[in-house]
């Protein structure tokens, strides 16, 4: 055995954050642990790692390494026995070196050889993470996402670790880089023996990297047992939540299944399991045909966009939009979903064609009924909100610059009444941004999006970096007030599963141009691109 941990508890100030918690793992093998934010997934990792902030501290259990007790002992295990790869990878780098410096840095820590070794080493690390030498001279900021986090993985494996921890290595990646990273870490685990485990939120990305699974909620284990175990047979409600809360790519449904609908809390914390009760639950979607005899709201007529002579982030892009549809965007990073999204805001002004909206081409300079008409949602929520100004002010910000209203009273009520839809408390008007979670700060960006009752909402990446179960009720949500305003979305993503959710007709961008675009089931189950099947097939099982 690798790893043993056994009834570990951590805590944070007086505050207990994992409770009783244990699992093994043998060298080779891998474990997926998985749940949503606040589970205790990352604090264990820390832990192990020996990496917990000063107010944190493991107040019960064990975490033993091949018979070591990581908790007492001086040996300096961190890099060398057991490395870890973190969420943000451009955090963990030095903006001011080279990714070659870093790994060779690295490498010269953790193994007693020369620096022209470790510069031969830097060399077939970057080869085993298949990237090529001339990286060894590139700066963080000049590479892509993907491969930022392959130059982490190849410094994790500096030290030739016995034990790689991955912490949401792949959470906010494309699903084509996403397949390539999984892909990456089976074949290092494989060819070096090594053992794995693997954080995430989401049960389809572990379940192809995983032997074992993990399930944790509130800090406890709440199922455990092999992948095929817990994905054929899933015991606590919570799990089935999980499972069944995922988007699904070759079935749209009505509404998607959240974790409240599989279980429910007492008053003091007990989950208490519950059948799903909600008629709309398995509901498939109503085909969706484009109206006949109505006037699309939006066109986009042949729009090219340059930041840099010579190249174009958006080349000769068409498409219409009508009321009430949503229309999805999808591609990779870099296809030109934002700069589309920012043109048709108004943010970035196209060099050739025209953006017509309501049968008006909109110019750089728009009108204040227009601007009015378009919102956005970002996302980033804490980024779009001002931390200092309350939730309240943020609100009634668009309403007084709009003047909506006359009154302060009747901003203010307007503000409760938007609040009340997007499932927050009136009391939520005096709180700051920081007071909020993740899912929360999101309703609050819809609402804002919301309170001047626009026509048009582009929604861009606006639950990328959600929990499935909040990104779950967040997309019921963005429907339930899509009917109930008569919205029409344009809502970008590189999740092609949300897109198939949410959207009646989906565009695929690659490289600033369309290659395909349709009626969303034509392209999910008759794909005719080559880059649009490529896409299809790096969706998790």
């Amino acid at each position: 055995m690798l790893l043993d941990v056994q009834n570990l508890a951590i805590a944070f100030a007086d505050k207990t954050v994992v409770h009783d918690l244990s699992f093994s793992l043998d060298r080779g093998e891998s474990l997926g642990i998985v749940g949503e934010s606040g589970s205790g997934k990352s604090v264990t990792a820390l832990a192990i790692m020996g990496l917990l902030p000063a107010n944190g501290k493991v107040i019960q259990g064990s975490i033993e390494l091949e018979g070591i007790n990581l908790l007492t002992t001086k040996e300096n295990y961190r890099g060398k026995r057991i490395a870890m790869i973190f969420q943000e990878p451009m955090s963990s780098l030095n903006p001011l070196f080279t990714c070659g410096y870093q790994i060779k840095e690295a490498i010269l820590q953790h193994q007693r050889v020369t620096p022209r070794q470790a510069e031969e080493q830097v060399v077939s690390l970057l080869n085993e993470v298949q990237l090529p030498a001339s990286f060894t001279k590139r700066y963080p900021h000049q590479i892509s996402g993907g491969q930022v986090q392959r130059v982490m993985i190849a410094m994790a494996l500096a030290g030739n670790p016995d034990l790689l921890i991955a912490d949401e290595p792949t959470t906010a990646l494309d699903v084509t880089v996403q397949a390539t990273i999984l892909e990456l870490l089976n074949n290092l685990r494989r060819s070096r023996s090594m053992s794995l485990i693997f954080i995430s939120h989401d049960l389809g990305v572990v379940r192809q990297v995983s032997d074992k699974l993990l399930v944790m909620y509130r800090g406890r284990c709440v199922e455990s047992g092999t992948t095929q175990e817990v994905f054929s047979k899933p015991r606590h409600p919570y799990t089935r939540g999980l499972l069944a809360c995922r988007p699904r790519p070759h079935l749209r449904l009505l509404y998607l299944p959240t974790v409240q609908d599989y279980m429910m809390e007492s008053p003091e914390g007990k989950i208490i399991p519950k059948m799903p009760d909600n008629p709309l639950l398995g509901m498939p979607a109503p085909a969706y045909q484009i109206p006949a005899g109505v006037a699309p709201l939006l066109q986009v007529a042949g729009v090219s966009v340059s930041y840099t002579r010579g190249s174009y982030a958006l080349e000769d892009v068409s498409f219409e939009v009508f009321p009430g549809e949503t229309l999805g965007v999808v591609g990779e990073s870099g296809s030109g979903k934002t700069t589309l999204a920012r043109t048709i805001v108004g943010l970035v002004a196209p060099q050739r064609g025209k953006v017509i909206f309501q049968n008006q081409v909109l110019g750089k300079y728009r009108p204040r009924s227009v601007r009015r008409q378009i919102q956005m949602v970002f996302q980033d929520p804490a980024g779009s909100l001002n931390p200092k100004m309350t939730i309240g002010e943020a609100l009634a910000e668009p309403l007084l610059i709009h003047g909506v209203y006359r009154t302060k009273a009747e901003r203010r009520q307007a503000v409760i009444d938007l609040l009340a839809k997007v499932g927050l408390e009136a009391d939520a008007m005096a709180r700051y941004p920081h007071a909020f979670s993740g899912g929360q700060k999101q309703r609050i960006s819809i609402a804002r999006a919301l309170i001047l009752r626009p026509s048009l909402v582009i929604a861009d990446e606006a639950v990328s970096a959600l929990d499935v179960s909040v990104q779950a009720q967040i997309l019921n949500l963005l429907k339930a007030l899509q009917k109930e305003f008569h919205l029409t979305y344009i809502f970008i993503s590189h999740d092609l599963s949300v897109v198939k959710f949410m959207s009646d007709r989906v565009v695929v961008m690659c490289g600033g141009r369309i290659v395909e675009q349709g009626l969303a089931e034509q392209i999910y189950q008759q794909p005719q691109a080559e880059y649009t099947k490529q896409l299809l097939r790096s969706i998790p099982a």
